[in-house]
């Protein structure tokens, strides 16, 4: 699951830099999934480490 998780991640990560400045709708959605994939990394560590 790690890396599966780490991989989206990756991947929006990479999509957002593609982003030109004035979309900034689409990159705040980009953050927001950013956001998810980072917290869903953490709670997995908690809950098989």
């Amino acid at each position: 699951m790690d890396l599966w998780l780490e991989d989206q991640l990756g991947h929006a990560v990479l999509s957002e830099n593609l982003l030109d400045p004035i979309e900034m709708m689409v990159s705040k959605q980009a953050d927001s999934y950013i956001g998810k994939f980072q917290t869903f990394i953490v709670q997995n560590h908690y809950l098989f480490n």
